[in-house]
């Protein structure tokens, strides 16, 4: 998932989409066009309700196949946690 706040970032928009991803408007911004990162992640679980992780990064953080090495070995352990799904809801 993208979510921009600019509609300057056309470039960026088409290939988020040529690669699959969904592409959405920031949901809610401040006064000064900031968005709420409490309002993204809303938004991102209201489309994707099934995804085992939400996540933020901002566009100058690379990554490489480690991270999907880690969100693995993450999940597999997460899957033994008595964590309730309730208690991770984000706030209304």
């Amino acid at each position: 998932m993208y979510m921009t706040n600019s509609s300057a970032d056309d470039q960026l928009e088409k290939l988020a989409r040529d690669l699959g991803w969904l592409v959405f408007e920031a949901p809610k911004v401040s006064s000064s066009g900031l968005p709420f990162l409490k309002e993204m992640y809303r938004h991102a679980s209201q489309h994707i309700p099934n995804c085992t992780f939400y996540g933020f990064s901002n566009g100058d953080i690379l990554y490489n196949e480690n991270l999907l090495v880690t969100l693995d070995a993450v999940s597999k352990v997460s899957a033994g946690c008595p964590l309730q799904q309730s208690q991770m809801s984000l706030p209304v």
